[in-house]
C-alpha cells in the first residue's frame, strides 16, 4: 500500500505547526512564571498587611506611611505582572485576576480576587458588567486548562 500526502493534508497540518513553531520554548516549560508567582505573593502579603491596618481615610488625607508602604509593594507586584509577559496558564490567569481587581469597589470583592475565586464572582451573575463576566469566561478556561 503507497501513502500519498495530498495538499489538502498539508494544509490542514499547517497552522498547528506554525502554531507550535512560534510559541516560545518557555510555553512548553512546566513551573514557568515564577516571577509573576512570586509577585502575586507578595501583591496578596501587601493587600492583607493594608486590610489589617487602622481605617484612616479621611478626605484630602494622604495615606499613612504605613499604608504608603504596602501601596508601594503592590504597585511594585503590579507593575511587574503588567511588564512581564506569561509562558504558563498560571501566568496568564495571574495577570487576569490582577486586572479583575481593578474593576471591584468593597472589600469583600477585593478578598474574593485576592483568593482567586472564580465560584464567588459567578455567583454574582448579572451584577456583574460584561467586561467583568468576559474576564470570568477567560479565567473559567484558564482553570479547565489546569492552572
Amino acid at each position: 500500500m503507497t501513502t500519498t500526502t495530498t495538499r489538502r493534508a498539508l494544509l490542514k497540518a499547517a497552522p498547528l505547526t506554525a502554531i507550535a513553531a512560534a510559541m516560545p520554548a518557555a510555553a512548553l516549560v512546566p513551573g514557568g512564571d515564577t516571577a509573576l508567582t512570586e509577585a502575586w505573593n507578595r501583591r496578596v502579603a501587601a493587600f492583607s498587611a493594608y486590610n489589617e491596618l487602622p481605617y484612616s481615610d479621611t478626605d484630602g488625607e494622604p495615606y499613612t506611611p504605613e499604608e504608603a508602604a504596602q501601596w508601594a509593594i503592590i504597585n511594585a507586584a503590579e507593575d511587574l505582572i503588567r511588564s512581564t509577559d506569561a509562558t504558563t496558564p498560571n501566568g496568564i490567569a495571574i495577570q487576569l485576576w490582577t486586572q479583575f481587581s481593578h474593576s471591584v469597589t468593597d472589600r469583600m470583592d477585593e478578598a474574593a480576587t485576592q483568593r482567586r475565586d472564580l465560584a464567588y464572582f459567578e455567583a454574582q451573575g448579572d451584577r456583574l458588567d460584561w467586561t467583568e463576566r468576559l474576564t470570568l469566561a477567560a479565567l473559567r478556561s484558564l482553570q479547565t486548562m489546569g492552572t
